[in-house]
């Protein structure tokens, strides 16, 4: 049965295979960045609260999850876009941007923030890129390695987790040596 033009839409934007019942699941994955990043923004909140009195946590907490769910979107998004798009030169070119725009993305809405509250905030942006770019280095060296085919979910999962939390300590170190340095 050939399929109807919407099904056709959808599956493009699903992943590569064209399923559209992948297209389902960003919504998920978007909303579990945003969650992701409400948690983060909480807990950095908490702290920036104690040497920035002024600043709105609410306001931090909102920047920081709508910009994972955008980080997670623009992660996302290659799978649907690079299938589409020619050769390897024009996919190399929407991943190099796609990556500095994820990594830009957090930084940016919270220096939107912060530079209400610190001179030179624009540091913030640069800080929390490369910060995340020395987490996903920590996570694949960590992760990697480890890794095999055939291993079980819950060995994987283990594995995962380990390396989450090596990326996150590389990142909180990362940003809060740049938020020290910001706040003298």
């Amino acid at each position: 049965m050939p399929r109807r033009p919407a099904q056709a839409r959808i599956g493009r934007v699903a992943g590569p295979e064209g399923d559209p019942s992948l297209a389902g699941t960003w919504p998920v994955l978007v909303g579990a960045g945003m969650a992701e990043g409400a948690l983060l923004g909480g807990a950095q909140a908490h702290v920036l609260h104690q040497v920035l009195p002024d600043l709105r946590r609410r306001h931090w907490v909102t920047a920081t999850a709508v910009a994972a769910g955008c980080a997670w979107l623009l992660g996302l998004l290659p799978s649907a876009v690079v299938p589409h798009v020619g050769g390897w030169p024009v996919a190399a070119g929407l991943a190099v941007v796609d990556g500095l725009l994820l990594l830009l993305s957090l930084g940016i809405a919270q220096w939107w923030v912060l530079r209400r509250h610190v001179l030179g905030a624009g540091t913030w942006i640069w800080a929390t890129a490369v910060a995340w770019l020395a987490g996903l280095v920590v996570f694949c060296s960590a992760a990697m390695p480890l890794w095999h085919p055939g291993q079980s979910p819950v060995v994987i999962a283990g594995i995962g987790a380990l390396a989450g939390m090596l990326m996150a300590g590389t990142v909180a170190a990362v940003t809060g040596a740049a938020l020290v340095r910001l706040t003298r």
